[in-house]
């Protein structure tokens, strides 16, 4: 499953991108699940917190498959973890998301096929 691009405001910049039931907005830095439930993606300034998210959703009643598929994935290509927070096992955090994420938004939002 790769990301989704779902919106444009303008053709040369794509601020929404579909992970699974999932929906990232690199405006405002946010992941949002098709049920309405939002995550601050700014959050997301640690491994700590990142693993966080991840098990906070698990425990969700309307957690499935998708949902923790498409939450990795967007974790990966939002914030690049493995080199951005837990290089080799070393905690990397605390990261300014909004820097970190600014390639790696711009690499998959802009330049991703429509």
């Amino acid at each position: 499953m790769r990301g989704t691009i779902i919106e444009q405001t303008n053709p040369k910049k794509k601020t929404m991108k579909n992970y699974g039931p999932w929906k990232f907005n690199s405006k405002n830095l946010t992941l949002t699940h098709e049920n309405g439930y939002e995550i601050d993606v700014e959050s997301w300034t640690t491994s700590a917190e990142v693993l966080d998210w991840i098990f906070q959703i698990h425990s969700k009643t309307w957690n499935n498959a998708d949902t923790m598929q498409g939450l990795i994935l967007a974790i990966e290509e939002i914030i690049d973890p493995q080199a951005n927070l837990c290089s080799f096992g070393t905690e990397q955090g605390p990261i300014v998301v909004s820097k970190v994420s600014k390639a790696a938004i711009r690499h998959n939002l802009v330049s991703a096929p429509s």
